[in-house]
């Protein structure tokens, strides 16, 4: 018994280890990703650069990159609300790099297509945006619930070095 105790107490730390140089959990916070995602709801994600796809849902830090884009799309004046630099965050990729973005009448359209997303939520006119060509090293990512959410239509687009994770699995 007191092996097996022994060996136990050293592989546990080990391992726990290795699953968190491989995996991280992260929390939500707000209602963005609603309904897919529930406010304070834990997920797990697998670290490290991937290729994003249209679809996925990842993990990625914001650490005001795109001051200079910002302004250039919204005008001189526009500022990130300071609280949102330094912030991670979790958004479904709906645009990869070359795809052209489009919002209008409440409907996102991708590469002049209208996009099938059963999973978003909005009540309220979310506003016409674009069409906008997503950088070749980038994506444009949206929260589910369109009417209380910060993505790329507030933050612009991300860049896929900034990506630190893609979820795993959603129930």
């Amino acid at each position: 018994m007191g092996v097996l105790l022994g060996l136990f107490v050293m592989v546990l730390p080990v391992s726990l280890y290795l699953f968190f140089q491989r995996y991280m959990i992260m929390v939500t916070q707000g209602e963005g990703m609603s309904p897919t995602l529930g406010d304070r709801s834990r997920h797990l994600f697998r670290k490290g650069q991937y290729q994003p796809k249209r679809g996925d849902i990842i993990g990625f830090a914001y650490r005001g990159e795109n001051a200079e884009w910002l302004r250039e799309m919204y005008g001189e004046d526009y500022d990130v609300p300071d609280r949102l630099n330094g912030c991670d965050f979790i958004k479904r990729v709906v645009a990869v790099g070359g795809d052209t973005i489009e919002i209008r009448n409440n409907r996102v359209y991708l590469n002049g297509t209208e996009l099938d997303e059963p999973y978003v939520k909005h009540e309220h006119h979310m506003g016409d945006y674009g069409p906008y060509t997503v950088p070749a090293d980038s994506v444009f990512v949206l929260g589910d619930n369109r009417d209380a959410t910060w993505d790329s239509r507030d933050f612009g687009p991300v860049k896929v070095e900034q990506i630190f994770g893609k979820m795993l699995f959603v129930r």
